[in-house]
Order: C-alpha cells, then structure tokens, then sequence
C-alpha cells in the first residue's frame, strides 16, 4: 500500500478513536428525578415513543472505521498547526487536542495522550506536532507548508489552521481532496457533516471540519440584539 494512502488510515484513525477515550462524567439522575421524568412520559404518551439510549457497542460501532491495522514502518506524521502564545488565547486552543508529552491529570490532556499512544503502539508511527508562532502571523503555518509543497518537501501531512486562511491554501492547490480517499467515510458521526457540505465545491473537500479538534464549537460567534457589535 502507498505510503499516501496509509497516512490517510491513519488520519481516520486519530479522528475515530478520539469519542472511545474522552468520556465525559456525569452524576445519575436522582430516584425522584427519574420518577419526575418517568410521569412526565406517562401524562404526555410520549415514552412509549422517546429513543432508547445509545449503547456503547451501538456508539462504537457507529464510530468503526472499519480498517484492518497497518504498519507504517515507523512513519514520521508531522502536524502542523499554530501556537498559543498569543494573549488572547486564555487556554492551548490549537494544540491541545492534538499532542501532549505526558499524563497530567487533565481530561483533555490524557485523552490526547492516550489516544496518540494508542495509534502509534497500532500502526507503528510517530506522531510529532510543530507549532508555529502565532505572534508572528495566523497565516505564518500556511505560509510554510506551501512553500515546502511547491519545493516537494513532503514533511507535513496535515494542517490545522484557521478555515479562511485554509480556504486560501486550497486554491493554490496544495492540499489532497479529502473525499477522495477511499477509506475516509464522511458519513461517520466524527465528520462535520453540515460544516463540510458547505466548504464542499464540486464534490471536493479540501478543508474539512471533524471532531480531532472541538475548538470551533468553543470559537463560535454569536449576534445579540441584532448587532454584530454589541457586547455578549
């Protein structure tokens, strides 16, 4: 198998993993709530029609990618992405998500760990993230990955940016057409799907939106009072 088509399994394979090892914990619901919400559905009718939760059999199943492990020799996957020194960023917003050195304790943080070692010790590859300086650009990592596709330097085998500035990128033809590759199923839940179906053109997918970073639901923009101005 081209070594093309195995970075991206791999690239499905750091997106699918990521719902199995970050779990969210929640309290039970207390006897008289569940009596509450159990009354509720019988004054109503409508438990008898409510959907049963998901197992975890049914969400892992869901979420498969349905490939065979592959060994990728030890495959360097670099990822490129921006840094968090700029001030207004408050937390790692674009590098969390995607490597961390060690444990520490925090969910995000463990989770990405966990999830890369677990990739790596599977498909025989290191993952190695390079951030570039913020302060210095928003645009400084597209910047240098176009420069390295149109020299042929094949160091970076993906980018997180900002979707404008990745938009830019696609129409300088740098970047592989993501709905292209034959393992990569856009229908699975971990896919953007309305995100995705907007940045489409032509049935190309060039910049697309999953859930290997949730930092654009955390960066959503919204309008109060009809203003776009007008302070939350």
């Amino acid at each position: 198998m081209q070594i093309k088509k195995l970075i991206c399994l791999f690239l499905v394979c750091i997106i699918a993993f990521m719902p199995f090892i970050a779990g969210a914990c929640g309290d039970k619901a207390t006897d008289a709530g569940e009596n509450k919400n159990q009354s509720a559905n019988n004054d109503t009718g409508s438990g008898e029609n409510a959907d049963a939760p998901e197992s975890d059999a049914e969400n892992r199943d869901r979420h498969n990618p349905n490939f065979e492990p592959v060994d990728m020799q030890g495959y360097v996957f670099q990822i490129g992405t921006r840094d968090d020194d700029a001030p207004y960023h408050p937390y790692p917003v674009h590098t969390r998500d995607l490597y961390a050195e060690t444990e520490t304790g925090d969910l995000i943080n463990d989770a990405t760990f966990k999830r890369n070692r677990i990739i790596e010790e599977k498909y025989n590859v290191t993952i190695e993230m390079i951030a570039f300086r913020e302060t210095a650009g928003e645009g400084q990592a597209n910047a240098v990955v176009e420069r390295n596709v149109r020299a042929g330097d094949k160091s970076y085998d993906l980018l997180m940016t900002h979707m404008m500035m990745g938009f830019d990128s696609a129409t300088k033809g740098v970047f592989h057409d993501i709905a292209q590759f034959p393992n990569i199923d856009l229908t699975k839940p971990y896919w953007n799907k309305g995100a995705n179906d907007g940045c489409s053109v032509g049935n190309r997918l060039y910049v697309g939106l999953s859930d290997l970073s949730f930092s654009t639901n955390e960066n959503l923009y919204c309008m109060k009072g009809g203003s776009f101005t007008e302070p939350l």
